[in-house]
């Protein structure tokens, strides 16, 4: 995953912050605008390789209970605007 566009410090990260709501709650997920431009660059095969590339790139810089990987996972679809 390189060093491309890593946030240099705690406050640029804060700036990357980007809230959906999982479960109801609003939820901040930390380089979410980035991450999405990065697996549309890679020119995923399938919606299920854009899923797996988007949560696995996520997880870099969030932690993402196992429990909420589903939901969270569906959401995470539904913000790349390449859903139905």
């Amino acid at each position: 995953m390189g060093n491309d566009n890593k946030p240099c410090c705690p406050a640029d990260a804060l700036r990357r912050i980007r809230q959906i709501t999982i479960n109801g709650l609003p939820t901040g997920i930390t380089m979410l605008d980035d991450s999405i431009a990065y697996v549309k660059a890679q020119v995923p095969t399938s919606d299920s390789a854009i899923r797996e590339a988007l949560l696995k790139r996520v997880k870099v810089y969030n932690y993402i209970p196992r429990v909420s990987r589903p939901i969270t996972l569906m959401l995470l679809w539904r913000s790349t605007g390449n859903h139905p």
